[in-house]
């Protein structure tokens, strides 16, 4: 779960996400376990936004990027990039620090992929947001065919999102784990519940059958 919904980047980092978030995509065939994605103008992976009705922002599946959607959908916006994520565990990966050692483990991102553990999307919301957030659990391997209750009964009254993410077991070719993550939302003029799944091809309205159809880590 993602408990603050404020992101920005720090002066550090450069440009902001939200002039980048104007560049027009251009379309691209994804070659890896994904859907469609583009490019921006300077030739980074960019996702293709789903457009709905309700104008919850949600986007569609490139490579193994769920984590970067699950995020962007709890943002509203195209806050984060994978070239983000991958230039930050790159650069540092290279470092002699507690952070290096952490992203020099084997498995848990892909330098081309995405394929992100819990662990790297922590590291990097602690480096680049300002005010810090982080992702946090109040409930760990919820079952399906649990009621909706059980999904929601840890978190504050207030909170209208939340992230859900489980692992999906381990890739024989290369020994690691590999699981996925969504981000289910209220629709604030219903209070209605959608689940934005960047698998889908669109917005999932969750009734009862459906919120019984969900498992993971809130």
């Amino acid at each position: 779960m993602l408990l603050a919904p404020v992101y920005t980047w720090k002066a550090k980092t450069g440009q902001s996400t939200e002039s980048a978030s104007n560049e027009k995509p251009e379309q691209e065939s994804c070659p890896i376990g994904g859907t469609h994605g583009g490019k921006d103008r300077q030739g980074h992976l960019r996702a293709e936004p789903i457009h709905s009705n309700t104008g919850l922002y949600m986007e569609k599946q490139l490579r193994k990027f769920c984590q970067i959607h699950a995020l962007n959908a709890l943002f509203g916006r195209n806050a984060v990039q994978p070239a983000d994520i991958l230039n930050f565990c790159k650069d540092h990966a290279n470092t002699d620090t507690e952070r290096g050692a952490v992203l020099k483990g084997g498995g848990i991102w892909g330098p081309h992929e995405g394929n992100f553990a819990d662990v790297v999307i922590n590291a990097f919301l602690h480096y680049h947001s300002t005010p810090t957030v982080g992702l946090s659990s109040v409930a760990d391997k919820i079952p399906v065919g649990s009621a909706r209750e059980r999904f929601l009964s840890g978190l504050p009254a207030s909170q209208n999102a939340f992230r859900l993410s489980w692992h999906q077991g381990t890739e024989a070719h290369q020994g690691r784990g590999y699981g996925h993550a969504v981000c289910v939302k209220i629709f604030p003029e219903t209070q209605q519940w959608y689940l934005l799944d960047s698998e889908r091809s669109g917005l999932v309205l969750l009734t009862n059958h459906e919120w019984r159809s969900l498992k993971g880590s809130v």
